[in-house]
């Protein structure tokens, strides 16, 4: 992301570091659903901008789930985007109905209005950006998974500063830490911010917009 400021382009961190390491934040980034957030591995796939086929990533997902001993009981999947991201998690259960029996999906309306289930002590599969950012940040453990056409996401993946690997999962991975420095990187954004709009800048904004209401 690049953040604009008095003709200079500034390198700037992503703004969902402004709420990400707060389970309480507003706009999506809230605790999720309590019964989701419970559970100890969670996967947020896409069928979209994929340069595998829905069918093949979900057995990656699948057969990197079996390595990493997950059971349906403590398995939730998130759908970031609705329908679509519904059609890799049909293909899991169709590939394997006992490992998905008994999960969790957390649907979009859910996630919109709950937020992500992360949590430390988590273990994430995640082809998407933002869940794997969040999720790190917040202590989970993960692999953020490279099914993409082109290195668009393989790069966003990488610049989250996370240690989770960025895989095909074509062969079985080992999971990296979450976020060492999550509360710098959320003060960073906190910063650049307030740059931009600082408080004294949007107290002003604030009386010039009553006193034009009250003008009519």
């Amino acid at each position: 992301m690049v953040l604009v400021l008095a003709e200079h382009a500034l390198p700037g961190p992503d703004d969902s570091w402004l709420a990400a390491t707060d389970p309480h934040a507003l706009n999506g980034l809230g605790h999720g659903p309590e019964d989701a957030r419970l559970r100890g591995t969670v996967v947020s796939a896409q069928s979209d901008l994929l340069g595998i086929g829905v069918e093949e990533l979900a057995a990656r997902l699948v057969r990197q789930l079996r390595e990493l001993g997950t059971t349906g009981d403590d398995l939730a999947f998130i759908e970031c985007i609705p329908h679509g991201d519904w059609l890799v998690w049909d293909a899991m259960c169709r590939l394997d109905g006992q490992l998905t029996a008994g999960a969790r999906f957390v649907g979009f309306d859910e996630l919109w209005a709950h937020g992500l289930p992360a949590r430390a002590g988590q273990t994430w599969l995640s082809t998407r950006f933002h869940p794997h950012l969040i999720a790190a940040a917040r202590g989970a453990r993960g692999i953020a998974v490279a099914a993409h056409e082109g290195d668009y996401y393989r790069v966003k993946h990488e610049s989250v500063g996370s240690r989770w690997p960025v895989n095909t999962l074509e062969q079985p991975t080992q999971p990296g830490e979450g976020v060492g420095d999550a509360a710098e990187r959320r003060q960073a954004a906190l910063a650049t911010a307030d740059r931009l709009y600082p408080a004294a800048r949007r107290e002003r904004m604030r009386r010039d917009i009553k006193r034009a209401l009250r003008r009519g």
